[in-house]
């Protein structure tokens, strides 16, 4: 495949302007032949999704991920280091609004005693009960071959904290890649950062190109994107299916009177940890002073 350097046009770098980053891994561009030999991007085709995260110094920008995804595979590990489930709910929330599907893959199961064993039967039950698909395996002995499956002839970001083994899966999958890998912190037990800027990857599962996004490993994930108070809960499953009931068809599911969310959660029929997520997600619009709509 042929590969061009390209400077980005004025134009294009003013359409990105919502963003730190008007072009990204997964974009499909227009390129034009200058007069002096050089190539210019002149035009960003409407992508069909993408991703993103808080920028880490502009909090009223957001910083683009990737574009153009089939899915996104979040790597995940309750231990060395440890993936909250507050980390977890906001990347499902912040996939599901701009239509980016996830796999959750739980890596370093033989790191777990038998408690914390039971521990992680518990949250994948919680997730695939939710509609999820949930894979766990642990690189050192093996490849889950259900990652191959949900990665065939898909393009794909793979994400999650640095440490949880986004670049051992990626030599694993295709060795000639040889992505550094990095010890984990002994003083904060979490991983030392080895990629420093998303890059995509083509890989040949069973004769069928495949593509997948190695991104930065993110230790946290403040959300922005377009959403509002009104209508966050539209994005946690379970809460938008308890919210057709409430009383008040703008129920915020905090203190309203006859809430069918907050009856659903004391009648044990939502979990308490995702409620718990829902409300650090509501606290952060409202503090931060912002709706992006």
């Amino acid at each position: 495949e042929k590969k061009y350097v390209c400077t980005l046009a004025g134009r294009v770098r003013k359409h990105g302007h919502k963003s730190t980053n008007p072009v990204v891994v997964g974009d499909k561009v227009q390129i034009e032949k200058r007069a002096d030999n050089e190539w210019v991007i002149v035009k960003l085709v409407d992508r069909k999704n993408y991703i993103v995260r808080k920028s880490v110094n502009l909090s009223k920008q957001k910083h683009i991920i990737a574009s153009n995804l089939d899915m996104a595979l979040l790597c995940c590990s309750i231990k060395g280091p440890q993936t909250s489930l507050e980390f977890i709910d906001r990347f499902l929330v912040s996939a599901s609004l701009f239509g980016v599907d996830v796999v959750l893959y739980f890596n370093k199961i033989s790191l777990l005693n038998t408690d914390e064993k039971s521990d992680l039967d518990a949250v994948v039950e919680l997730y695939i009960d939710l509609g999820y698909r949930v894979i766990v395996g642990d690189l050192h002995q093996r490849l889950n071959p259900e990652i191959l499956d949900v990665l065939r002839g898909k393009t794909t970001l793979l994400s999650g904290h640095s440490g949880v083994g986004k670049s051992t899966l990626l030599n694993t999958l295709d060795p000639r890649l040889n992505i550094q890998t990095a010890d984990i912190s002994e003083v904060h037990q979490s991983g030392v950062h080895t990629t420093t800027f998303a890059q995509m990857h083509t890989l040949e599962i069973e004769d069928q190109n495949s593509y997948i996004v190695d991104s930065p490993g993110i230790r946290g994930f403040g959300l922005t994107s377009d959403v509002t108070e009104q209508d966050i809960g539209h994005h946690f499953r379970e809460l938008f299916q308890y919210a057709t009931e409430c009383k008040f068809s703008d129920c915020k599911h905090i203190n309203e009177p006859k809430c069918a969310v907050i009856r659903a959660i004391e009648e044990g029929e939502i979990s308490l940890t995702r409620y718990k997520s829902y409300l650090s997600i509501i606290k952060e619009i409202q503090e931060e002073g912002y709706s992006y709509r």
